[in-house]
């Protein structure tokens, strides 16, 4: 039975069964455990004083505390070939996050960054690689198998993790990123082609009147439309 300041709890691992126990040493204090089928738990004591519960520990603290709430699912791989089985490039690793679950992962010690890479480039099951010693010069190698989760991403700190693409899908993705700032291109273009046409048109049509013999009443009439005309290209471009 391990012991604390309030409560005693034993943790109960066999092949039959599985179970935690815990008890009160204060027998005045009235408690309650509730967990709910989500997997949030709260730990709730009664104030005499106040005439309600307290609420004295609560778990988890946020969502990304629940396993498999955050989960990268890796893209089914039954079309893969030695061709297209591809990782990441090494220079583009993500940093700052909590390495994956590693229940499906296999960890080899003696093995180098540079050799964890290869192995993983030849086995299309793998889908992520770590070195194994974090605090050491990246040493040792963890390879993940399948989907990933229970990663989390912190704003300073965190551990290497290499992920492995589909190189087909990646080929595709630069395509279409590549696309959309061609497209991009051309419709800026054709705007400002628009624009200046439209510049050309009323100067013409200014010199043109200008050029005409035609009533005093008429003229100051056009040079106003000319004058909204260019109001208008102004707030366009």
């Amino acid at each position: 039975m391990t012991q604390s300041y309030i409560i005693g709890y034993a943790f109960v691992n066999t092949i039959d069964e599985l179970y935690l126990v815990y008890n009160i040493y204060n027998s005045s204090i009235f408690s309650s455990f509730v967990l709910d089928d989500s997997g949030a738990m709260q730990w709730m004591t009664w104030v005499e004083r106040n005439r309600r519960w307290s609420i004295f520990f609560s778990a988890p603290i946020d969502m990304c505390a629940v396993t498999a709430e955050h989960t990268l699912a890796v893209a089914q791989r039954t079309r893969w070939s030695a061709i297209v089985c591809r990782v990441s490039n090494p220079n583009l690793q993500p940093i700052g996050l909590k390495l994956p679950d590693t229940s499906m992962s296999l960890v080899d010690k003696n093995l180098s960054l540079n050799g964890c890479e290869r192995g993983c480039l030849n086995n299309c099951s793998c889908t992520a690689y770590a070195p194994a010693d974090i605090t050491g010069e990246g040493s040792g190698c963890i390879a993940w198998f399948g989907n990933l989760m229970d990663i989390r991403y912190f704003s300073e700190g965190g551990d290497h993790l290499f992920l492995r693409v589909d190189a087909v899908e990646l080929a595709a993705q630069a395509r279409k990123d590549k696309g959309f700032f061609h497209n991009k291109r051309k419709v800026a273009i054709l705007t400002v082609s628009l624009v200046v046409g439209l510049l050309l048109f009323a100067a013409s049509v200014y010199g043109l009147l200008e050029k005409r013999k035609g009533s005093m009443e008429m003229r100051p009439r056009w040079h106003r439309i000319l004058l909204l005309i260019k109001k208008f290209l102004q707030r366009m471009s």
